[in-house]
């Protein structure tokens, strides 16, 4: 893969870790459409994301500092010092016609134990561990059925983990050539496609041996695009039928040279994908911490899907503007977010905006790393609203379970699809205690007693709506110009929204 350095061969010699001193068995030579190589010299590779992500494992990987066992620059392998699990994140892989997971392992542990598996997000069971065989002080090279990971569909694999078992455990490990791979198909009875398009452009995520595909459209498409196809066989011939409508299905038959061997691919067309973006904030950047957002000019977003185990699908997508982002969580169970670790002790709220058209369960966590999580549950507290972008400002009081002063991570849980826009940190504009004015609107006494006042130095009307330190409206008042009964409200603090023309202003109320 990459050339050691020789800080590297130098640190490996330091340790005095066992190692390999030859090479891997070369795999034999297979046409493309029947390998699908994560890492390997001998076949060209996918990009993989990261080869160290953060699982909290002991062990270390990286191709920055892999191993070349004879040192002569040609082939390398990833090592895994100090080992007891470690994990590989990738684009998820259409590996459903693969028929083998091969690795190549070298470990000098007597009788040690090592298991993988590969870790899928798409149907069927998500990751089984099967045995590794293991030579000691010898490289092993093996092939393990796709029976052995029973349940496992392989049809978007987007992981792998080697694990380790406690006593048995390998200390150091060397790993090379890892790969899914299939038998050559007979000769006259492939048929698999070389290109499969929708109005001109390759369907995203294609594979060769793919039999079926989602592909999501703008809500409102009625018109479903054209499919056209090409076989891998020149010899094979395709037949298409387009989808009729949208929802609906389009499908292509393949009929190998042989006459009698066929596959059916099919292509399901939905449209949920939102029609425009997130509304733009109107926070100013003075009041604001922003981790994931277009609108405001810095950024403290680390690390968009951290490999947690999730089986959630993240993508980043473009809706109405092409210059804005918006994150898609496809199959929602959990997804984490990581950030520069910030104060935000000072901040009153942490804002998002989400659109959903099936989700019926959606949490959101302020995490600062090690110090404790507590969850705001939107879909409990707010209800969830379908089919349209909904802001949601969640007071940062509610997370008394988080230590505010390092928050690093965000977590949401929930399911269906979800997309998310404008996650932030903000803080009220600056005002005193009692008489204020924001945007030509008073609010007095503050505190509180029986009555609060408005007054306002324009005819514009004003509407006022009070929520609890749980984000949720406990009353609220149209029109209003110059008192609110506040006499229902427990004692306690509370945050008025106050909405003026297009002007919205919101400030902390203590109600005695």
């Amino acid at each position: 893969m990459k050339k050691i350095t020789l800080l590297s061969l130098l640190l490996f010699a330091f340790i005095g870790y066992a190692q390999p001193t030859t090479n891997a068995p070369t795999p034999a030579a297979r046409e493309a459409v029947d390998v699908i190589s994560i890492y390997s010299d001998a076949y060209s590779s996918i990009t993989v994301g990261n080869f160290n992500p953060n699982w909290g494992q002991s062990g270390f990987s990286s191709v920055d500092a892999a191993y070349d066992p004879t040192g002569e620059g040609t082939n390398t392998v990833l090592a895994y010092t100090n080992f007891n699990y470690q994990g590989t994140e990738f684009g998820a892989q259409d590996a459903l016609s693969m028929e083998y997971l091969h690795v190549d392992v070298w470990t000098s542990t007597a009788g040690a134990v090592l298991k993988v598996t590969p870790i899928n997000n798409g149907t069927g069971t998500a990751e089984v561990l099967a045995d590794v065989t293991l030579v000691n002080a010898g490289w092993s090279s093996v092939d393990i059925p796709k029976a052995s990971f029973t349940g496992m569909t392989w049809d978007s694999v987007f992981q792998l983990k080697f694990d380790g078992q406690a006593g048995t455990n390998p200390s150091d490990v060397y790993i090379d050539n890892i790969y899914f791979w299939k038998e050559p198909t007979a000769a006259g009875t492939d048929v698999t496609l070389s290109d499969l398009t929708l109005d001109g452009t390759t369907i995203s995520g294609f594979a060769a041996g793919a039999t079926s595909y989602t592909v999501d459209l703008v809500e409102g498409t009625t018109t479903a695009p054209s499919i056209a196809a090409v076989p891998t066989d020149s010899n094979a011939t395709v037949s298409v039928t387009d989808a009729t409508a949208v929802p609906g299905s389009g499908s292509v038959l393949v009929t190998a040279a042989d006459g009698t061997t066929t596959a059916t691919v099919t292509v399901n067309f939905t449209a949920t994908i939102p029609a425009v973006d997130a509304p733009a904030p109107t926070q100013a950047e003075a009041d604001v911490v922003s981790v994931y957002s277009d609108t405001y000019s810095t950024n403290i977003l680390t690390n968009n899907n951290p490999g947690w185990g999730q089986a959630t699908q993240v993508t980043e997508v473009q809706l109405g503007t092409a210059s804005n982002n918006t994150l898609k969580y496809s199959n929602l169970n959990y997804q984490g977010m990581l950030y520069t670790a910030t104060d935000v002790s000072s901040m009153d709220y942490v804002h998002l905006d989400y659109y959903t058209d099936d989700a019926t369960a959606l949490e959101f966590f302020v995490i600062k790393e090690g110090a404790g999580e507590n969850t705001y549950d939107i879909a409990g507290t707010l209800g969830i609203t379908t089919g349209e972008w909904v802001s949601v400002d969640i007071p940062l009081a509610h997370y008394t379970g988080t230590d505010l002063t390092g928050a690093n991570q965000f977590k949401t849980v929930g399911n269906g699809t979800v997309y998310l826009d404008n996650i932030f940190f903000w803080n009220t504009a600056t005002a005193s205690v009692g008489d204020f004015a924001v945007n030509s609107v008073k609010m007095y006494p503050n505190p509180a007693k029986g009555f609060v006042n408005f007054s306002s130095a324009s005819n514009e009307v004003l509407d006022v709506a009070v929520y609890d330190m749980l984000g949720k409206e406990v009353l609220r008042a149209n029109a209003v110009q110059s008192q609110l009964n506040i006499s229902s409200l427990n004692p306690g603090m509370y945050f008025v929204n106050m909405t003026q023309g297009s002007t919205v202003s919101t400030k902390k109320l203590v109600v005695n």
